[in-house]
């Protein structure tokens, strides 16, 4: 099993909204293949928004097992008269608007005892992430203000990422190469 989220396939509200799936009175269907947690499922995902309780159902195999997931979809309606709609997490019964698929079970974040990666990196990491990620911004900043077809001023004013990229350069020209070897060599930081 993996630590991390980002390892882990997760289906959205907004995924499925932007796709077609919460139109009103409609079933909808799809197919999606994807990896997880180097598992491979083959999703297939059917949503009825025509019944009072509207339903979302997963149906995909895990280790050559079928599965079949009923997930109730709680209708939040907004001041304009439209409907949008949260999953109710089937592990936890709790409304959330992201389902996670960890080892054959779908649920949401709360169930799993995962981490993020930058949940256990170390003091030394972070500050070095800091402080060389300064350097990199501008860097990249140098880059982008010599590419080709970058514009530095339109209408004689300066544009908005020409005075971005010129404040990345401007941040970077604090932090010195020589202050940063601490956090190379230093093995106590």
């Amino acid at each position: 099993m993996s630590t991390y989220f980002e390892d882990c396939a997760s289906i959205s509200t907004k995924f499925l909204r932007s796709n077609g799936f919460f139109e009103p009175n409609r079933v909808t269907d799809c197919t999606q293949k994807f990896i997880s947690n180097n598992e491979i499922y083959n999703l297939t995902i059917v949503a009825s928004t025509m019944e009072e309780k509207p339903l979302l159902i997963f149906h995909y195999s895990y280790r050559g097992e079928n599965k079949r997931v009923e997930i109730e979809l709680i209708p939040r309606y907004n001041h304009l008269g439209g409907v949008g709609y949260k999953f109710k997490c089937p592990e936890t019964g709790k409304g959330c608007y992201k389902l996670y698929f960890v080892d054959g079970v779908v649920a949401s974040i709360g169930h799993f005892k995962l981490l993020y990666r930058s949940q256990i990196k170390s003091q030394r990491i972070k500050d070095m992430d800091k402080n060389f990620g300064i350097i990199f911004k501008a860097e990249q900043a140098r880059k982008e203000i010599n590419s080709y077809r970058f514009k530095k001023y339109h209408g004689g004013k300066m544009t908005k990422k020409y005075k971005r990229c010129l404040k990345a350069i401007k941040e970077a020209e604090g932090v010195s190469m020589s202050d940063n070897k601490k956090y190379l060599f230093n093995k106590n930081h």
